[in-house]
C-alpha cells in the first residue's frame, strides 16, 4: 500500500524513529515502526483488520479516518484515498480536499476498504480521547 504523510513533521516522526525517540517512549517507537511495515506491506485497507493492533474506523469530528493504536495513550491516525499522493511544491503538504474525492463507498454509505490502496498519516501520535 502507498503511504503518504500530511506534511513534513509527520512524515519526520513516522519514519526518522531517533527524532521520534527523543519525544516517546521506546515502545511507541516499536508500535509504530510495526504499524508502518504492516500498511507498507498490506494490498488494502482491509487487511489490517487480519494483523494483530487495534485498528478502528473513527466517528464524530474524525468520521472517515481510522486509527491504528501505538499503546493505550497514543494512536497512529490515517485517513484513506484512492488519489495519487500529490504535495504542494511550496509547503510540501497534501491537499486533503483532493485526496478525499472519489474514496470508494459501500452500497450502505461506508468506505469500502477493500479498494483502499492509498492512505495519508494525518497525525503520528494522537493521544486517545474518549
Amino acid at each position: 500500500m502507498e503511504i503518504g504523510f500530511i506534511n513534513k513533521e509527520q512524515e519526520e516522526l513516522c519514519t526518522n524513529q531517533r527524532y521520534l525517540q527523543r519525544k516517546k517512549s521506546r515502545a511507541i517507537v516499536k508500535s509504530m515502526a510495526r504499524h508502518l511495515a504492516n500498511l507498507a506491506a498490506a494490498q488494502v485497507l482491509s487487511d489490517m483488520h487480519k494483523l494483530p493492533g487495534k485498528f478502528e474506523e473513527l466517528i464524530k469530528d474524525r468520521a472517515g479516518q481510522f486509527s491504528l493504536r501505538l499503546d493505550e495513550k497514543h494512536r497512529l491516525i490515517l485517513e484513506p484515498t484512492t488519489a495519487p499522493i500529490a504535495k504542494n511544491e511550496d509547503d510540501g503538504k497534501i491537499n486533503l480536499e483532493l485526496a478525499r474525492k472519489n474514496i470508494p463507498r459501500k452500497s450502505d454509505g461506508g468506505i469500502d476498504l477493500k479498494q483502499v490502496k492509498t492512505v495519508i498519516i494525518v497525525e503520528a501520535v494522537s493521544p486517545h480521547y474518549e
